[in-house]
């Protein structure tokens, strides 16, 4: 989680399994618990990818950067806020 050094924030989606089963215990809340237990109140939980649109919106004229990472729909989700194929 060190990996977070330095960052302002972040924001966690649902997560979701791909294709495989769910694991116990991995969860988006569970991930931002760990993160926040390393750095309190750097992250914060979504409730829905919908979310992702507005957070764009509110930081499209600072100087942020947007990283998604995952498998299924993320991309897809991440192309359509950003209006690009």
């Amino acid at each position: 989680l060190h990996c977070f050094n330095g960052v302002h924030h972040v924001y966690i989606a649902p997560v979701y399994a791909a294709s495989e089963k769910e694991i116990s215990g991995i969860n988006s809340k569970n991930l931002v618990t760990d993160i926040n237990r390393l750095h309190p109140s750097l992250a914060t939980c979504l409730s829905e990818t919908k979310e992702i649109k507005g957070l764009v919106e509110k930081f499209k004229d600072e100087k942020c950067m947007v990283i998604t990472m995952g498998a299924g729909s993320i991309g897809k989700v991440i192309r359509e806020v950003l209006g690009v194929s």
